[in-house]
């Protein structure tokens, strides 16, 4: 018989390793499946094989190397600090059993990686510190039991030349009952998607993650236990980050430092509560001419979804901010040219009732301009010589008590609510009447209704701000 049937004493565990695992595995799957037959229980061990170096002996090797269809006894299965070189990987529909399996900083490199239709168990599964460094990595189809899955700083997909490259799958997955650990892991892969799978009663975690890719999809997923994609960086060209049709059964945690784009929440369900006070986005917009537009017309019910989520939360700064860039990705798009032109207003006035500062130092600054004016500060509408000559004198015999009537006059027109405003006004008046141009009326009038306008606009801040 074959070294590869012999047992170990009925006392200790049978364990299967280095060449006599090569060795066992290169007489194909027929082979090993009989051996696993007949040991139900040992542990298979890889750790540190260099794949690319069998073929130095076996020239007929071939560009794979596959378990495609291999069988694993119920115990431990490593594959730690295993180099798969430039060959494809192809451990597709495996029945793994009972045990922890391990890739511990195992590296596969420019071939591709398949996974798919693979059942783990319930043992742990353990892919930390792996470099995927393949054109495309395929989790597809695969179940996971109550263990844990591990892909805690891995990296995915290459980076060259600034140019993202490669493909990662992680579709239709059954994760079992245990949790899931994609912390500091490093997307680089052009197109990433975690699709159409399940968690039973784990979590989901992506924190601390560096995502370089072009397209993050997260969608059509149904999620019962806690998700958490916090501390998040994103490339500056992410062209979606989406969330569609996902279910979260508990809390989400979600926090971007930079994001390109817009993230699609849109028929997501969420039952429990989201925050999203650190969720950072950027509204893509392209000039044309004198106006701004955005790159995506959908961007708009995006944000609306978003501000949806912030008022069932019942946070008011979310629905001012998300609200306020659903008007600017709505102005030259759904508003008419009119109704663009007051938006644009609004926004720089006060950022749609989100800024105080901004209306206050437009007052100020307009009140100091009027005092100026009163006092012969600021050229006259008209280019007569009189006028001219008035505005020279007004510098020259400039004293106290009239910048005091002036800015009186000046505060007094600019809140003329004020039951002692009137008053001041007259005496003000009384007082420097002689200096003014005959159009001052039209100045007054300008004067009032633009201070109006910035006290309602500060107005709509406090309430904004100190609303309960």
């Amino acid at each position: 018989m074959p070294f590869y049937f012999l047992k170990k004493d009925s006392d200790k565990s049978i364990e299967l390793k280095g060449k006599d695992a090569i060795v066992l595995w290169l007489k194909g799957k027929d082979t090993w499946n009989a051996w696993v037959k007949a040991n139900p229980k040992a542990n298979i061990n890889f750790d540190n094989i260099k794949f690319w170096t069998l073929r130095l002996v076996y020239p007929d090797l071939g560009d794979t190397i596959s378990f495609r269809g291999f069988n694993f006894p119920e115990g431990d299965v490593s594959f730690n600090n295993t180099s798969f070189h430039t060959f494809d990987a192809d451990f597709s529909n495996i029945n793994f059993s009972k045990g922890e399996i391990s890739f511990f900083r195992s590296i596969f490199s420019e071939g591709r990686v398949n996974f798919s239709n693979t059942n783990f168990e319930d043992g742990d599964v353990i892919f930390s510190d792996t470099i995927f460094n393949s054109h495309k990595v395929t989790f597809n189809d695969s179940n996971f039991g109550e263990g844990c899955v591990y892909f805690c700083g891995s990296i995915f997909g290459t980076c060259i030349d600034n140019l993202e490259r490669g493909e990662v799958h992680f579709s239709n997955i059954n994760y079992g009952d245990g949790s899931v650990h994609f912390s500091h892991t490093t997307f680089h892969s052009e197109y990433v998607t975690f699709s159409d799978s399940k968690i039973d009663n784990g979590k989901i975690s992506f924190n601390d993650s560096k995502i370089n890719s072009k397209w993050f999809l997260f969608e059509k997923n149904k999620i019962n236990g806690h998700t958490s994609f916090n501390r998040i960086e994103c490339q500056r060209n992410i062209k979606t980050f989406s969330f569609k049709h996902s279910t979260f059964g508990d809390s989400l945690d979600i926090s971007i430092k930079e994001l390109d784009c817009v993230p699609d929440f849109t028929n997501t369900k969420i039952t429990n509560q989201i925050v999203l006070n650190n969720l950072n986005y950027q509204l893509k917009r392209e000039r044309h001419f004198l106006i701004f537009k955005i790159s995506d017309y959908r961007d708009i019910a995006l944000l609306r979804r978003l501000k949806e989520i912030a008022e069932g939360n019942k946070d008011y700064a979310s629905i001012l901010r998300f609200h306020a860039d659903e008007m600017r990705a709505k102005r030259w798009n759904e508003l008419s040219p009119s109704q663009s032109i007051l938006d644009m207003f609004f926004s720089l006035s006060c950022n749609y009732g989100q800024s105080i500062a901004r209306p206050l130092f437009s007052l100020l600054s307009l009140i100091l301009i009027k005092t100026l004016y009163t006092i012969g500060y600021c050229f006259p509408l008209t280019t007569e010589s009189t006028d001219y000559s008035t505005w020279m004198s007004n510098m020259n015999t400039i004293d106290n008590k009239m910048w005091l009537r002036s800015f009186e006059l000046a505060i007094s027109n600019a809140l003329p609510f004020i039951s002692s405003s009137k008053e001041i006004s007259k005496n003000a008046y009384e007082h420097l009447h002689l200096t003014f141009p005959a159009y001052i009326g039209i100045v007054n009038l300008l004067y009032g209704i633009s201070c109006f306008l910035l006290l309602f606009l500060i107005g709509v801040g406090l309430r904004n701000r100190f609303k309960i």
